[in-house]
């Protein structure tokens, strides 16, 4: 059972690390130093500035959500031109990704014990109906909203696509076939079906992919008129914050589960209850709107102040949740749980403070165009880092390594190790850290997680840092500095 062993990749704190062997060995290395995962322990909350609201210079920004959702960046109301030839684009892009992704040297795994054979992916192709689907025209009868949460796949299938994680970055987590994941409530366009109806093709302005027929419903224009009626009010939108939140309907007791970034329609509050709106499939197919409650410990209102304080709070409810490749589910764990890779956990990080980014790691560095370019800075790692620790802006402050990002969140005295002063303290849900010890080893964390960022760590000397000289392409980018539209 090659893929089982892995699965204890996923249970680690990341205060220890794993080394994925050659041999599919995991070697934990407890290490002396113990990296605390209550980020309110590393911040001083007697702090001036613990509850003073960050200073975001466009005050755009913290309505982008919004807009993406139900103004005029949603895909219910961007022009039939555009959003003909944004999934045009995306189609292409999906199928470049397909074909990227099942490249990989190796044997792909279908099973714990079995391989695919050479014609598993042709016959998802064609199931998919690429010709047919090119044909596509924009149709509004096509608008819908996602009535339940769902992985979001580059092809038609919930089969796992997996590499032999004996080799070095593979793994359980490592589905392929994920591209993302759509929480209940969101907006989508319906570009056509599998040849056995079974899924959809689902554009959005963040990701696009294939999703089973039974998440979604398609939406008339009352349905959509009324939905934005209640979005449009004074912090209209509730977004849920903590993991595997509760959302009960009123009427019928019917419960779903809410994760960070999940936004909704807000209808009224107690001091312990938000009742929001959720979308539900009608006898007649169409969605329609019923009302729901969410607790107020697990959701606040949109856009949520962005105080230090804050977001410790949306911070730390994600710490230690797995990683999952495109934002899905690893392969042998039971849904519906649904969980983040580096670019997904950012996106959904910032949703609840109104702010959009896109889904991919590259498309959020360039969503700003003042990008900093690190890699032609500093040259040793040190001063690398003293760059960030100098230059960054805490809880603002996106670093991309090319494939991946992180969340600058302040420099911070360790809790354990006091003496050693002050540290960049970073965010970010991570699969592994690199060895540089030509030993193809990883460092594996595989979940959410605050993380020093030193120039090597006592735990293995052989793990590059992130910031390693060695490192090309580093980027970052000021999201309280991002310039007007």
């Amino acid at each position: 059972m090659k893929l089982m062993k892995c699965l204890t990749a996923a249970t680690l704190l990341a205060c220890s690390f794993t080394v994925l062997a050659d041999e599919n060995l995991n070697e934990t290395f407890k290490g002396s130093r113990y990296y605390d995962q209550n980020l309110f322990d590393w911040h001083v909350q007697f702090s001036p500035l613990y509850d003073t609201p960050i200073n975001i210079k466009n005050q755009d920004l913290p309505k982008s959500v919004h807009e993406h959702y139900v103004g005029t960046q949603s895909v219910w109301f961007q022009s039939e031109a555009y959003t003909q030839s944004e999934i045009t684009r995306a189609m292409g892009l999906l199928k470049k990704s397909i074909a990227t992704k099942t490249a990989i040297p190796g044997k792909a795994y279908c099973d714990a014990d079995s391989y695919y054979d050479a014609g598993f992916i042709a016959g998802l192709n064609t199931l998919a109906d690429w010709d047919n689907l090119a044909k596509f025209t924009y149709n509004p009868a096509n608008r819908a909203i996602m009535i339940d949460n769902a992985k979001v796949r580059l092809l038609p299938t919930n089969k796992a696509y997996i590499y032999d994680c004996a080799k070095a970055g593979e793994g359980n987590d490592m589905d392929y076939l994920e591209n993302s994941h759509f929480w209940l409530g969101t907006p989508v366009y319906v570009v056509g079906l599998s040849q056995d109806q079974k899924w959809a093709l689902l554009y959005t302005p963040d990701a696009s992919g294939w999703v089973e027929v039974s998440k979604f419903a398609y939406v008339a224009d009352t349905f959509i008129a009324n939905w934005k009626a209640q979005a449009d009010q004074v912090k209209g939108l509730v977004s849920v914050i903590n993991p595997a939140s509760l959302i009960t309907e009123t009427d019928n007791g019917t419960k779903y589960i809410g994760f960070l970034g999940c936004v909704l329609p807000y209808q009224s509050e107690t001091k312990s209850l938000y009742t929001i709106s959720v979308p539900v499939q009608g006898a007649n197919g169409l969605a329609e709107i019923h009302t729901a409650t969410v607790s107020t410990h697990d959701a606040v209102r949109v856009p949520y102040t962005p105080t230090p304080r804050h977001f410790i709070r949306v911070i730390n409810s994600q710490l230690g949740r797995p990683y999952a490749w495109g934002g899905g589910t690893p392969y042998g764990w039971n849904e519906p749980d649904l969980y983040n890779d580096t670019s997904s956990q950012l996106k959904d990080l910032f949703a609840p403070f109104g702010i959009w980014l896109p889904k991919y790691s590259k498309d959020q560095i360039d969503l700003i165009s003042a990008r900093k370019e690190l890699s032609g800075l500093p040259t040793e790692t040190k001063e690398r880092i003293q760059y960030l620790k100098d230059k960054g802006h805490p809880f603002m402050t996106i670093v991309d390594l090319d494939g991946g990002d992180f969340l600058y969140i302040g420099n911070y005295t360790d809790p354990a190790h006091p003496e050693l002063g002050e540290i960049p303290l970073t965010f970010q849900t991570i699969w592994s850290l690199r060895t540089a010890d030509g030993s193809g080893r990883r460092g594996v964390l595989a979940k959410a997680n605050i993380l020093p960022l030193l120039d090597s760590y006592p735990e293995d000397s052989a793990l590059l840092s992130w910031f390693d000289k060695t490192r090309a392409n580093i980027r970052m980018i000021y999201l309280d500095d991002a310039p007007s539209t």
